[in-house]
């Protein structure tokens, strides 16, 4: 299995973007430095489609001597757009798609732009994460990068694949009630219920802030978290 490291970018009031789904820019360029540097150091990057279809991001790494991860998508029905940034520039660097639907002709379309396709066991109609992880172990994969959005957050969190957060806060507040938070679900309903961390590093870049935890309550559940 793959180390999994979970990467956050919020404000101080706990949110990822504003009520209009907007997060260009929550932290500043020497955060963002930082988190390319972090893309440099893993073998691949996690997403979701949500942020696919919401943001069509590149997932490079945007620093000197570059070494760019493997990026991996989590597409449960394959929604990914085939003139999408990630499919467009496959060919260029390792893409993988994980479904639990297979569609023939849109894995045969996406197979021809060089996108790997990989079917794998659904878990309440979306992709298994621990099964998924073990396909990118097998893969050689020895490292992810999630820089998912609050659903796979909470999916990754429920399937115990995450062993380190990352979390950088900004000095900046969004309120609302509808915008989004770092982690998505019905939460928890007890306060013993939570994911316990270990206490965390800090380190200052720029005007924002970088905590880091290692997951110390990581075991699959069956609850909700």
């Amino acid at each position: 299995m793959p180390y999994v490291i979970m990467k956050i970018a919020m404000t101080a009031d706990g949110k990822t973007a504003t009520r209009a789904g907007l997060s260009r820019w929550i932290t500043g360029e020497e955060a963002r430095r930082n988190v390319h540097l972090t893309r440099k150091r893993c073998a691949a990057i996690m997403v979701g489609i949500g942020t696919v279809l919401a943001d069509d991001p590149v997932l490079t790494c945007r620093v000197e001597n570059p070494s760019n991860p493997v990026r991996v998508i989590c597409d449960s029905n394959l929604q990914i757009p085939l003139n999408c940034k990630l499919v467009t520039t496959a060919n260029e660097i390792p893409t993988y798609v994980a479904c639990c639907r297979s569609d023939g002709r849109k894995t045969e379309q996406l197979e021809k732009r060089g996108v790997h396709v990989l079917e794998i066991v659904s878990s309440d109609g979306r992709v298994n994460l621990r099964s998924l992880m073990r396909k990118l172990g097998g893969l050689g994969i020895d490292s992810v990068l999630l820089e998912g959005g609050a659903a796979l957050h909470e999916a990754a969190l429920r399937a115990g694949i995450v062993q380190h957060m990352q979390v950088y806060i900004a000095p900046k507040v969004f309120g609302g009630v509808s915008a989004k938070s770092a982690v998505g679900g019905l939460g928890v309903y007890e306060v013993d219920e939570a994911y316990r961390l270990s206490p965390p590093t800090f380190q200052r870049f720029g005007e924002d802030v970088l905590l880091e935890f290692d997951v110390l309550q990581n075991g699959h559940r069956d609850r909700m978290l």
